[in-house]
């Protein structure tokens, strides 16, 4: 009869681009004042399809080196800091299924491939909240980064990359206060929503 109706993919792909919208808006603030303090990248990330996708980015306001990502660009969970945060928060059968369809296959020489390996950093990243990628995605970035939740929802992550050669264990320790801060302050806010 040459009438048409919205399918239920296009209604779940609408509901998904209005989550994401809610999550960078509901963000910015806190992503914001975590720059101001670090004066590092900040991202912001998203699970899609096992991998994270950047929906925000945040450029340092007095740093000379920026780093070439962009909004929309994807990264592997078991190789980038957003990545691993979010991974550290899938269930046991959730993480053998990721097990099973991707291959932990090397960007860098400091990449984990080996999924016994990767098992004890998860298990680490799930007690401290705190995941690291120290050149394991690209050489010379050190990322910090974790999940946002929202009870046993997985809302996303953010992280903060840095060149290494900036990396002290001084700043190493604030930049993980402050990421475990923000986490919390976003945590907070979202848990209210």
């Amino acid at each position: 009869d040459k009438t048409y109706r919205l399918g239920s993919k296009l209604v779940r792909y609408a509901n998904h681009d209005i989550q994401q919208t809610t999550l960078v808006e509901n963000s910015r603030p806190y992503l914001e004042q975590l720059n101001d303090a670090l004066d590092e990248t900040i991202h912001l990330g998203i699970l899609s399809n096992n991998e994270i996708v950047y929906v925000n980015k945040l450029e340092p306001k007095s740093q000379t080196i920026l780093m070439s990502s962009k909004i929309g660009i994807t990264r592997p969970l078991y190789s980038s800091a957003m990545g691993k945060a979010v991974l550290a928060e899938f269930s046991e059968r959730d993480y053998q299924a990721y097990l099973a369809v991707t291959k932990l296959m090397p960007y860098t020489s400091q990449t984990i491939t080996n999924p016994l390996k990767l098992a004890e950093e998860l298990a680490e990243i799930k007690r401290t909240g705190i995941a690291f990628d120290d050149e394991e995605m690209e050489k010379d970035i050190f990322c910090t980064g974790a999940a946002i939740m929202k009870g046993s929802e997985i809302l996303g992550a953010f992280s903060v990359s840095i060149p290494k050669y900036r990396v002290t264990p001084e700043f190493k320790k604030q930049v993980v206060q402050q990421v475990l801060e923000t986490k919390k302050q976003l945590e907070a806010g979202f848990s209210r929503n």
